[in-house]
C-alpha cells in the first residue's frame, strides 16, 4: 500500500487571523518534516473556519482507491486543551464528513493529526477534496 502526501493548493475560506492577508493555502502548505514558523501563524477562535481546496493527484492508477485520510496539523495555543474541528469534503465542500476533534494542549509546534479510515476513493474524488479546520474556541495556531 502506497503512501502520498498532499498539500493545500488554494483558498476557499479564510476567516482565520492571519500576519497577513490571503492566501492563506500557502503558508499552511510546508512539505511535512519542513515546516516553518516563518511563514507566521494562523489563529482561529470563536468558530472561525479556514477551508482549502487540495493539490491534485496524479500517481494513483484507474483501479486504485485511497482508504485512509490522516490531516496533519502543525499546531500550538495559547490556551492548553484548545481544540480543531476537521473535516474533509470529496465533492468540492458540497458535503462534509464527520467531524474530528483534534484537541491542541501545547504552547510549542507539533503536530496534531485527524484521521478516518475504511475508505474507498477513487483519484477523481481525491481531486475534488477539501479540508475544512474551525477553531470552535480559544486561540489555536
Amino acid at each position: 500500500m502506497a503512501t502520498e502526501r498532499i498539500y493545500p493548493a488554494s483558498d476557499v475560506t479564510t476567516n482565520w487571523d492571519g500576519w497577513s492577508a490571503p492566501p492563506h493555502w500557502s503558508r499552511v502548505d510546508d512539505a511535512y518534516g519542513s515546516e516553518t514558523e516563518a511563514d507566521g501563524g494562523l489563529s482561529g477562535g470563536n468558530n472561525a473556519v479556514e477551508e482549502f481546496t487540495i493539490a491534485n493527484v496524479s500517481v494513483m492508477g484507474a483501479s486504485d482507491t485511497a482508504t485512509g485520510i490522516d490531516v496533519y496539523i502543525w499546531s500550538k495555543s495559547t490556551v492548553v486543551t484548545d481544540s480543531i474541528d476537521v473535516q474533509y469534503s470529496i465533492d468540492n465542500g458540497s458535503n462534509w464528513s464527520s467531524v474530528v476533534n483534534v484537541v491542541v494542549n501545547q504552547t510549542d509546534y507539533a503536530y496534531e493529526i485527524a484521521s478516518w479510515s475504511s475508505l474507498s476513493l477513487t483519484q477523481s474524488q481525491i481531486n475534488a477534496m477539501n479540508i475544512r479546520l474551525t477553531c470552535p474556541n480559544g486561540n489555536a495556531d
